[in-house]
């Protein structure tokens, strides 16, 4: 992230835009590597699953759900249907939501739940090369309009507008697992 580089690695003035990460790119090509999954969840919001890749310290997402209204057994119906998801895949989800953390786990799927500082994930993901996945519409869309609230005088604020952002904290909590070479462990 250019922006992120030359405020916290150069010292200079940022240029003051309000968009989260500017530094992602689109591919059509995502390169084997270790993959988790983020999940954030919702019922009249979206629920979210994103699958992370990182490849050589490159992270890259591809979006994989994005619906609304599924109780947890749908939810449960839906991971099974993905080849992509096994019992060994690990899906870092909301841990807002411990009672479908525990639904999931019981249904055999490994999952744990993510580290929530919103600085901490975002300054993580911008300390890497970003790719999305070109066919993740809902995902393009998101991170296109990412942004940080801005004061009334437009001054910015360390605060996330909180609107269309589902797969962004899907992207947050499943990326947040590599911060550590992949180990998983929230510091």
């Amino acid at each position: 992230d250019a922006d992120y580089w030359n405020v916290y690695g150069l010292g200079q003035i940022g240029s003051g835009s309000t968009r989260i990460f500017t530094h992602w790119k689109e591919t059509s090509n995502i390169p084997s590597g270790e993959k988790c999954y983020g999940l954030d969840l919702g019922y009249n919001n979206p629920v979210a699953l994103i699958e992370i890749t990182e490849a050589d310290r490159v992270l890259y997402w591809r979006e994989l759900l994005y619906e609304s209204r599924l109780t947890n057994d749908d939810l449960i119906e839906r991971l099974r249907a993905m080849p992509e998801i096994t019992s060994h895949s690990h899906i870092i989800a909301d841990a807002a939501e411990p009672k479908t953390i525990e639904d999931l786990s019981r249904a055999g799927f490994f999952v744990t739940p993510a580290y929530k500082i919103v600085q901490d994930t975002i300054d993580f993901i911008k300390s890497r090369p970003l790719y999305v996945d070109a066919s993740s519409t809902n995902l393009l869309r998101e991170i296109k309009r990412y942004s940080w609230k801005s004061d009334k005088d437009g001054k910015l604020m360390d605060e996330v507008v909180k609107f269309d952002d589902h797969l962004m904290d899907a992207g947050r909590y499943g990326s947040w697992y590599f911060k550590d070479e992949g180990t998983g462990i929230w510091l």
